[in-house]
């Protein structure tokens, strides 16, 4: 045995440990469980302090502090975010569907100007059909 000054501690007094299980959780202060409980509780009153003026809250915080309401919105992009603004939405075709597109468009194109009585002399020269 280990003497430790001041302590009055032996090999008696530590029979009663054992290992803590699978998912137990030893806190005999209950400091833990009180700031998780706690913190949940803020959590839900913060929820429902949301639901009931969500809405006017932001808008009143926009209309009153701009540079605050951006400081907010900024604080809440994650800040790893990455963009990519090089990239089109073709980028991920290959090159055969870029060209079944290209033919889809010719024939469109050609069907819409033709001249021949088709939508694109109904719509008048130069315009779309209307969509539907």
């Amino acid at each position: 045995m280990v003497a430790v000054p001041g302590a009055s501690m032996n090999i008696n007094s530590l029979a009663n440990l054992r290992p803590a299980k699978k998912g137990e959780v030893r806190n005999p202060s209950g400091v833990t469980g009180a700031v998780r409980r706690l913190g949940k509780k803020f959590a839900e009153a913060l929820e429902d302090d949301f639901n009931a003026h969500g809405v006017e809250a932001i808008t009143e915080a926009r209309k009153k502090d701009p540079a605050r309401y951006l400081t907010i919105i900024a604080s809440m992009i994650p800040k790893e975010a990455t963009l990519n603004v090089n990239r089109s939405p073709f980028d991920e075709l290959t090159t055969g569907q870029l060209a079944q597109l290209v033919d889809g468009l010719n024939q469109l194109s050609t069907v819409l100007f033709s001249g021949d009585g088709s939508a694109g002399e109904a719509a008048g020269e130069g315009e779309l059909p209307p969509v539907h």
